[in-house]
């Protein structure tokens, strides 16, 4: 897999002049290149924004924020501090709520409540 300082000078140097490259370095365009990405990699709380209606039917990514279940053996020790569980997930704007992969979030993580605190589109254009 490449490097994002890798990827950023291939797709720089087969769309910028020679000339642009010699008059301002790769690194100004690389800054940029790495600038992008990041914020493609943004997630969106759900606070400020639910995925829009073209997206109603898509899945999204979803970060969600579980309370553990309690002990049920004696020899298992509890987690009591909320955790964090990415998943995807779709959201309903008819009925205002996730649906998210439960069995997952249920039994391997041991969730016994959880709510979606931020989404992102899977993917992006």
């Amino acid at each position: 897999m490449k490097t994002i300082e890798q990827a950023a000078t291939e797709v720089i140097s087969s769309i910028v002049s020679k000339q642009i490259l010699d008059d301002y370095g790769i690194d100004v365009f690389v800054k940029v290149f790495k600038c992008g990405v990041e914020f493609a990699q943004q997630w969106i709380s759900v606070v400020d924004e639910l995925p829009h209606n073209k997206e109603c039917a898509k899945l999204v990514l979803v970060k969600l924020l579980c309370e553990p279940k309690k002990a049920t053996r004696a020899s298992t020790p509890p987690n009591t501090e909320p955790f964090t569980v990415f998943s995807m997930g779709v959201y309903n704007h008819y009925f205002n709520n996730w649906s998210i992969i439960h069995q997952l979030i249920e039994s391997k993580f041991h969730c016994d409540k959880w709510k979606v605190t931020h989404w992102r589109p899977i993917e992006l254009k």
